[in-house]
């Protein structure tokens, strides 16, 4: 997730989730903000959910999401170049970066993670 976007990142207590139509939403300094877990929208199997949640409240176009992620990880400074290959069809991802112990870094496209959770 691109730095620039990222507004805060908070741990919440699942009991704090509120259900509204088909959607969930945690209230965030008096505001109320959409969720979008990663785990269901990549299609990952979900885990128990015992403890805090770690929310990554991000701002695409204007319009903040809270992303529930697995961990919360350092910031990484790499250059993300454009997506090639088996996952260049697949929107969600913006790019890829190379980092320095070898692994490989899929970048998100904020804009199309958001617009697939909410149509």
């Amino acid at each position: 997730v691109p730095i620039d976007r990222v507004v805060e990142s908070q741990k919440i207590k699942p009991a704090h989730i509120r259900h509204h139509r088909d959607a969930e939403m945690v209230l965030l300094r008096d505001r109320l903000v959409p969720l979008i877990r990663m785990r269901t929208l990549f299609g990952c199997p979900s885990v128990e959910e015992n403890s805090d949640l770690s929310v990554m409240v991000v701002d695409v176009d204007g319009q903040e999401s809270g992303l529930i992620v697995d961990k919360f990880h350092p910031s990484v400074d790499a250059i993300i170049k454009p997506m090639t290959g088996v996952l260049a069809p697949y929107s969600c991802y913006s790019g890829t970066a190379l980092l320095g112990d070898g692994s490989i870094l899929l970048a998100l496209n904020l804009r199309e993670v958001v617009e697939c959770q909410y149509h």
